[in-house]
C-alpha cells in the first residue's frame, strides 16, 4: 500500500503512472498528463523520425531486411535502445526502450507474439507491476511492457529481468493496440 501512494503522489506531478486499487484504468484516470513530461517519445502515425523530435531514434533505412518484409512487425535495436512497429515497411511509430540487467539480458532473435494483457498488474516469479503486456516468448515469459521505473529514472535505470520495457505509458498503450496476437517481433 505504501508503494502505490509513493507512486500516486508521483504520478501527479506527472512523472509515473499510480498504482490504484481500481487496477489499470484507475491508473490511467489517475494520471492523463503523464505522455507531458520532458524526454517522453510518443507513437506517431508514420511521420518521419525527424517531425517527432527523435533524430537519436534508429532511423528505419537502419533497419534489418526482416523489419522490411512483413505486414506487420516490431523490430528491437538492443544498440539503438530503439523499438520501432512497422506496418508495410513504414514506420509506424518509435520508442525508447530498455532490456534486460546483467545477468538477465534480453535475447536476440524472431518471436510471434503470443498472448496480450492491458491490465496485467504482475508478473511471476518476479512480482512486477507491467501494465500494456505483450508476450512474445512463452518459454520465459518475456514481455514488452510499460516500466514506471524506467519512467522515473530514464538515465539510471538498470533494466528489466529480460523483458523490453517502455517508459511512456501512452507508447505503450499504443503499441499494444496496434499490435495482433501473431505479430512478428525481431530483437537484434
Amino acid at each position: 500500500m505504501r508503494i502505490r501512494r509513493s507512486l500516486r503522489a508521483l504520478a501527479v506531478t506527472g512523472m509515473t503512472a499510480a498504482l490504484t486499487a481500481s487496477g489499470a484504468a484507475g491508473s490511467r484516470a489517475a494520471a492523463p498528463g503523464l505522455d507531458d513530461h520532458a524526454g517522453a517519445i510518443r507513437a506517431t502515425t508514420g511521420e518521419p523520425a525527424a517531425h517527432r523530435g527523435a533524430a537519436a531514434l534508429a532511423a528505419p533505412s537502419d533497419l534489418p531486411a526482416i523489419c522490411r518484409q512483413q505486414k506487420a512487425i516490431i523490430c528491437i535495436s538492443k544498440a539503438a535502445r530503439t523499438l520501432t512497429y512497422l506496418d508495410s515497411g513504414r514506420d509506424v511509430m518509435t520508442a525508447e526502450v530498455r532490456f534486460g540487467r546483467p545477468g538477465f539480458e534480453t535475447p536476440t532473435g524472431t518471436w510471434k507474439v503470443d498472448t496480450k494483457s492491458p491490465e496485467s498488474w504482475w508478473s511471476y516469479p518476479y512480482r512486477v507491476y507491467m501494465p500494456w503486456g505483450i508476450k512474445f516468448d512463452s518459454r520465459i515469459g518475456l514481455y514488452i511492457h510499460y516500466s514506471s521505473g524506467f519512467a522515473l529514472n530514464p538515465k539510471t535505470y538498470i533494466g528489466s529481468h529480460g523483458c523490453v520495457q517502455i517508459g511512456d505509458w501512452e507508447t505503450a498503450r499504443t503499441l499494444h493496440e496496434r499490435t495482433a496476437v501473431n505479430t512478428t517481433v525481431h530483437i537484434y
